[in-house]
């Protein structure tokens, strides 16, 4: 069946890049997350301005692809060239794995370097800065939508798309252990009212007590948790601009204004998730806890962006007999065998 698709794709004969975009987006489009389709769409778009729609696919050398990257990288930035690197190679493989190119060149296309030094900084709070941030959004005359937008995205470690479409009735606060009968509340990041979560996977993530606490204050039995202000209704889906169902960007603006009067260091709303990574590693909780909580396929993702908070192995001190405690009649260094 396999071999038959193949010989199906090889008979459509596409031979230039336009052809290839038009043909595997039309396809992916039923397979991919629909907050995925414009991005995509975009950077599609990128290249066709870049290389042409009439430009032949087995012309595609890595110089070509190297030239018109950076031609991209000058309109827009390195990190958006970067990403659409991704999606041509995406398709590019497409296409060799069903034979329509005959070889793989364009692996060897390595994306460009940002020198922009804060790129891959993000600044996130401790537990401290945490309860702190929340006091200063207690006062945040839009209640309790200020409340919450901080405190689920700093103790369930949520996407903004994720926090702005969390409901209550995603939550089991009253969820008890079978076992124990203590509580056991739980938030479902669940795909719902033609949304999906980032990889298009339900994850469930623990109620911390902290956040519980702040959660039973405000408990409504059905809706979203965070509700626009009567001044400003948020976007409508398809609107320009964010396509979610509101957008708390001047709500996270005044806080944070809040917050930097108050002493406190801002973040942007991404940092609030950053902040429940880090807290979570640094006081030893299990990197692939932290990644399934997070909605990472693996902990790739984990060891890429918080390598530095799992760096050091206390465990390192066995090389000089300082580590784990030794059995009455062992030696005191280690050895070496030669």
């Amino acid at each position: 069946m396999a071999q038959a698709r193949a010989d199906n794709i090889r008979t459509i004969r596409l031979r230039t890049i336009g052809e290839l975009f038009d043909h595997l987006y039309a396809e992916r489009k039923t397979r991919i997350a629909r907050s995925t389709h414009s991005r995509e769409c975009y950077r599609l778009a990128l290249w066709r301005d870049t290389l042409g729609n009439e430009v032949c696919l087995t012309s595609l050398t890595p110089a070509i692809i190297t030239t018109a990257l950076e031609r991209i990288a000058a309109k827009t930035s390195p990190g958006t060239a970067n990403s659409a690197l991704g999606v041509l190679k995406t398709y590019l493989n497409w296409a060799g794995n069903v034979g329509l190119l005959p070889f793989s060149q364009h692996k060897t296309v390595r994306p460009l370097r940002d020198h922009r030094a804060s790129r891959h900084h993000r600044d996130w709070w401790t537990i401290e800065e945490i309860t702190n941030a929340l006091a200063v959004a207690a006062q945040d005359l839009h209640q309790p939508s200020a409340t919450l937008l901080v405190a689920c995205g700093c103790y369930l470690g949520l996407r903004v798309e994720e926090n702005i479409m969390l409901r209550w009735q995603d939550f089991s606060l009253d969820a008890l252990d079978q076992r124990s009968g203590q509580p056991r509340p739980v938030c479902h990041i669940t795909p719902h009212d033609d949304w999906q979560p980032k990889n298009g996977e339900a994850r469930d993530i623990p109620v911390s007590a902290q956040l519980l606490a702040i959660l039973k204050m405000h408990r409504r039995t059905t809706g979203y948790l965070l509700m626009p202000e009567p001044s400003r209704p948020g976007r409508p889906r398809g609107g320009t601009g964010w396509i979610y169902r509101y957008d708390p960007r001047a709500l996270w603006t005044r806080v944070m204004k809040a917050v930097t009067v108050a002493g406190g260091k801002p973040i942007t709303m991404y940092g609030m998730r950053h902040s429940f990574a880090s807290n979570l590693l640094i006081h030893n909780v299990s990197d692939v806890k932290v990644s399934r909580w997070m909605g990472h396929a693996d902990t790739r993702m984990i060891h890429r962006h918080y390598g530095h908070l799992l760096s050091y192995d206390g465990d390192i001190d066995a090389l000089a007999g300082l580590g784990k405690p030794q059995a009455k009649g062992e030696p005191t260094g280690v050895a070496f065998a030669t």
